[in-house]
């Protein structure tokens, strides 16, 4: 994470902690500081440590403090903080507290999960070496690095990268109070572990050379220990002519661990696959090049951490292998892996990019296409991952902004479902699918013969260099397809639903990407000119928050605040129909669950109100919300659900923005 988004991130959770304090008072303050102790809270945890730390507190704090925005849910009743606000909070109790609190609640937190978690399955037993590690860190944190680094090397050794990716994820938690102890190198030997499992092999061994005092030893707590290098970094076992797949790795469950996953696929091989025995086999020269040069601008642009299948460690960088095979079972892994990861925290965005053969199997009563891999011979029933399966994995995903790019033939067959076969959109789900041909055409290349015809259109849509705006969502790349692939010999097709999800974009700390002011949006034919909303008119809008909950305002508003828009707040209905009435804004951010006058009737009467120009809202709901089309039936142009990402909060705020600038420019017209 940047120097700049770690600032941003503990100036919001400051202003979280100073919002729960201002409704709740110090006393519920103190007993958040407490609670930010342990690693995952449960009610009877804190209700424990509200009775032995903070009795002065009223007890219905516990569940002020497990229900506010503190705290996020992770699993049956099991909460945790955000880094980020534990951080702070600790500081605060240490500042106010010293570090004999500490020591009394790492005791009170190692016999607490000693009489509490007994059971041993993997879950509990995980659950509760992590809350022992978090205690340990604060109270003996010499003996916990040198544990923790020496288990880090255990699991490398014996490449468990599931577990590895566990405990690396575990070690970032307590990276303040064993960076305080004085145990960088620890952090930055976890640190090159998960370059390692991201498939970033020169960075990881740029940190493992950074801290290795001689071959294969740290110097952890005064002591110099023996470390395992994994096998792919090591000069003795690897050289540029001798590649090492780092397939297994990436295909564990818990690949990764970030917010914004992708898995881009490009077979080349199938030794199995003729039209007539006789023929010759029917191998592609370009799929791997598609899928290698979508996953190298996904990652600079994109900020994806990105999967390849199949991969090869070859000249010092990850790459996708254009000479190897890949069985269906792996295929098949993955993409279940992608979206149906086995880890707490889910992330956010999940993109998957094909690029191969696609088969046609004829039914009696239609058809069925399968994404085929290496070891696909219809003459042997053996067709590939089915399209119907694939769509069946999506309506059952937790991933809330699922992006789906087919570059196949027959691929156009995934859209033969309805939006209520393939998942409820009520339940906030953004989707971006696109497919190279119709389900009864065959894809074709370019007539250079380096990419596909949609991975070319592709690579050039989603480049924000190339693009007008400083975003490249997926309404923004459909466009670009639409105009680009207009006269294509294949008929590509493209599905939206839900909020825009923004893909890929500029950013600031490279001076060679253009500052492009033009309002102008040229498509890559030069043929026609797509007018777009100046850039400048959208960052100074100026945005009314109708919230009563001080906690909530203050997290939004900085977040807009952040990015340059002019931000007004109302603690209820009535007094936002006031100053909506006597300055209408350029935006509405609205709260649904408020006393006396609920969001549902403000959008109401905003409607209703033919003075008031047109204005988009924004409700914001409750997670489980049931009744969210009630909303946008009296009006609301979008919702966004609790708890509120930074990223899925500018992006709807800027698709609003654009439509309010587009709405107004076409009234001017009149």
């Amino acid at each position: 994470m940047s120097t700049k988004n770690k600032e941003r991130e503990t100036r919001i959770a400051q202003r979280r902690i100073e919002g729960f304090a201002q409704e709740f008072g110090e006393v519920h303050r103190n007993l958040a500081r407490h609670a930010a102790f342990p690693l995952v809270l449960t009610p009877d945890l804190l209700y424990q440590i509200w009775a032995n730390f903070v009795p002065e507190a009223p007890w219905i704090a516990v569940a002020h403090v497990l229900l506010s925005r503190l705290c996020r849910q992770v699993g049956y009743e099991m909460y945790e903080m955000d880094i980020a606000d534990r951080n702070l909070l600790l500081r605060e109790l240490k500042e106010k507290s010293g570090q004999e609190r500490f020591d009394e609640l790492g005791d009170f937190l190692l016999s607490y999960v000693a009489q509490q978690l007994t059971d041993d399955n993997p879950d509990t037993r995980d659950l509760r070496e992590a809350q022992e590690w978090t205690a340990l860190a604060y109270i003996k944190p010499d003996n916990t690095a040198q544990e923790l680094a020496q288990r880090l090397s255990e699991r490398v050794q014996s490449d468990d990268m599931e577990e590895v990716l566990r405990l690396t994820s575990l070690i970032d938690t307590l990276a303040e109070p064993l960076l305080e102890a004085g145990f960088e190198p620890l952090l930055t030997y976890n640190q090159g572990l998960r370059h390692f499992a991201r498939g970033d092999l020169e960075n990881a061994q740029k940190e493992f050379e950074e801290v290795l005092i001689e071959k294969g030893q740290l110097k952890i707590a005064g002591k110099n220990l023996n470390i395992h290098i994994p096998s792919e970094l090591s000069k003795e076992s690897k050289t540029d002519n001798d590649p090492t797949s780092v397939e297994d790795i990436q295909q564990s469950p818990t690949f990764g661990y970030g917010r914004r996953q992708a898995l881009v696929i490009g077979i080349n091989k199938y030794p199995f696959l003729r039209d007539i025995p006789t023929n010759k086999v029917k191998h592609l020269t370009t799929a791997a090049n598609d899928a290698e040069a979508i996953a190298q601008l996904l990652e600079k642009y994109g900020e994806f951490q990105v999967q390849r299948l199949p991969s090869v460690y070859k000249d010092s960088k990850l790459q996708v292998d254009s000479q190897k095979l890949i069985k269906l079972e792996q295929l098949k892994r993955a993409v279940t892996n992608l979206f149906h990861p086995r880890i707490s925290q889910i992330p956010e965005t999940a993109v998957l990019f094909f690029a191969g053969h696609g088969l046609c199997k004829n039914l009696e009563n239609g058809t069925e296409v399968y994404l085929a891999a290496s070891d696909a011979s219809p003459r042997k029933e053996l067709w590939g991952l089915s399209l119907q399966w694939l769509r069946k994995i999506l309506q059952e995903s937790p991933i809330r902004q699922q992006i789906v790019w087919l570059d196949c033939s027959y691929s156009g067959e995934f859209f033969n479902f309805s939006e209520t076969n393939l998942g409820d959109y009520k339940g906030g789900l953004d989707r971006c699918f696109i497919t190279a041909s119709r389900e009864f055409e065959i894809k074709h290349i370019q007539k250079s013969g380096e990419h596909g015809v949609l991975t070319a259109a592709l690579l050039q849509g989603l480049n924000p260099t190339l693009q007008a705006y400083q975003n490249v969502t997926n309404l923004t790349l459909t466009n670009f397809l639409k105009q680009t692939l207009k006269d294509a010999p294949q008929h590509p097709i493209y599905f939206n639903s839900g909020s825009e999800i923004v893909l890929t974009f500029k950013q600031d700390k490279d001076e060679s990407f253009p500052r492009l002011n033009s309002d102008i949006q040229i498509s890559s034919n030069s043929k026609s000119l797509t007018k777009q909303p100046s850039l400048k008119t959208l960052e100074t809008a100026r945005i009314l928050i109708v919230d009563n909950s001080p906690d909530n305002v203050s997290l939004v508003k900085t977040i807009l605040e952040e990015e340059g828009y002019q931000v007004s707040t109302a603690e209820n209905g009535i007094a936002g129909l006031s100053l909506i009435e006597d300055n209408s804004p350029d935006l509405i951010i609205l709260e649904i669950l408020m006393p006396e006058i609920d969001g549902y009737e403000i959008t109401r009467r905003i409607r209703k109100n033919t003075k008031l120009p047109f204005i988009p809202i924004l409700l914001i709901t409750a997670h489980d919300s049931p009744n969210v089309a009630h909303g946008l039936d009296l009006g609301a142009n979008d919702f966004i659900r609790k708890p509120v990402t930074v990223d899925e909060l500018l992006a709807r705020v800027r698709s609003l923005l654009r439509i309010k600038e587009m709405v107004r420019k076409a009234q001017s017209n009149i």
